[in-house]
């Protein structure tokens, strides 16, 4: 599997239909970039704003996942233990030791798995959103969030 940045495609000869679902989530994502940061908010554009977790999981649900919407504390991740944006993913995606263009990463903030993003080309690039920034293209080398999880949204629906 490949990704193409010139046309933001991804191709997969055995499988073209899940290289297009994978297309499909990138050039969403792109869509974004932009969109400020703003705390649990979930609507794009410059007038918008978005979190990391709601940018991904708008991203998705533009692509057919149901909606979901995280409303929560700004300090959960500091404060709490329940990994809710990590359940969320593995209710609806499998997880993976290495990731493909348009999987999901999550990285490790505090206490929690906190800070998503999805990806365009391991280890180079990721699309995500952070505060200052807003969603941006950037490079997935967090240091003090490693190692990160990935997970495939896309297994559940060709296995």
């Amino acid at each position: 599997m490949t990704f193409d940045p010139i046309s933001n495609t991804v191709s997969d000869e055995e499988n073209p239909i899940e290289a297009e679902r994978r297309t499909q989530v990138i050039r969403e994502a792109i869509t974004w970039i932009g969109t400020p940061f703003r705390f649990t908010q979930q609507e794009k554009g410059r007038h918008g704003g978005t979190d990391c977790g709601n940018f991904v999981m708008a991203v998705f649900a533009a692509c057919g996942w149901p909606p979901q919407r995280f409303v929560f504390d700004r300090q959960w991740f500091k404060n709490r233990t329940d990994e809710i944006y990590r359940a969320e993913l593995e209710k609806r995606a499998v997880s993976v030791p290495f990731p493909r263009p348009g999987d999901i990463a999550l990285f490790h903030v505090g206490k929690l798995y906190w800070h998503g993003a999805i990806v365009i080309s391991w280890p180079n690039r990721v699309i995500h959103c952070t505060e200052g920034h807003g969603v941006e293209y950037g490079s997935p080398k967090f240091s003090r969030m490693w190692p990160p999880l990935f997970f495939d949204p896309y297994a559940r629906l060709t296995h």
